[in-house]
């Protein structure tokens, strides 16, 4: 199936979806390291790729399109996570394992792009 046609249905949806979702897992769980967000990941992922897919033209893979939405989705749950742990809606025992690893990293970029 050539996926840059633009001529796609659902069940293009699937056939291209299927190669993608053990790379998408992997991809998030070296990142992560939590199963539970991995999977929370791919869902809200899967949902909007659904959603979106009537608007995919072909003009990129597939497979670049869905690792951007995964990227997305991604980047906003660990931004609420961590959020959350700073206001203290949870406590450190409560952020999934993977989370803390992900603030000090966001933690050391943003510190070293502070200007003096």
């Amino acid at each position: 199936m050539d996926e840059r046609k633009g001529n796609f249905g659902q069940d293009s949806f699937s056939q291209l979806l299927e190669p993608i979702l053990p790379l998408a897992y992997n991809y998030l769980y070296k990142d992560i390291g939590n199963k539970h967000i991995v999977e929370d990941i791919l869902q809200n992922t899967l949902e909007k790729a659904h959603i979106g897919f009537k608007k995919f033209k072909g003009d990129s893979s597939f497979k670049t399109w869905f690792f951007k939405i995964l990227a997305n989705e991604k980047y906003s749950l660990i931004k609420e996570l961590i959020k959350q742990s700073f206001i203290g809606q949870r406590t450190a025992g409560d952020i999934p394992h993977g989370v803390h690893t992900v603030r000090l990293k966001l933690c050391r970029v943003s510190t070293a792009h502070t200007p003096e």
